[in-house]
């Protein structure tokens, strides 16, 4: 478990740092793509096992659309919002507010599917 939370630790730390210097290189959306195919198949054993549970294709569907807009909506409009000129502390102070949100928001759709 512990190596888990060092895992999450690291990758929110660099998807950040990675993001800011990406959008030098082209588009973010290209970057965040990859990023997230790259997460999806790290974590793809952890789909097997619950789709082995028996979920429903609106649980899939719903937490589906929570990793998307938690991945682009999230990382690549504040990445977006520094490039068209935001400061970089004040979209970090936004963008460190997420973990919070998720949590209080999170609440009532992380319920057990089975």
């Amino acid at each position: 478990m512990l190596a888990f939370q060092i895992g999450l630790i690291l990758a929110w730390s660099s998807g950040y740092v990675g993001a800011i210097i990406a959008s030098d290189t082209g588009s973010i959306v290209r970057v965040l793509l990859w990023r997230f195919v790259g997460v999806a198949l790290l974590f793809s054993p952890f789909l097997i096992q619950v789709l082995r549970r028996g979920v429903t294709w609106r649980w899939l569907g719903l937490h589906s659309l929570l990793g998307v807009v938690g991945m682009f909506a999230c990382v690549g409009l504040g990445v977006q919002s520094m490039n068209l000129g935001l400061p970089a502390g004040t979209g970090a102070l936004i963008s460190a507010l997420q973990p919070l949100a998720a949590a209080v928001l999170a609440g009532p759709s992380a319920r057990d599917p089975a």
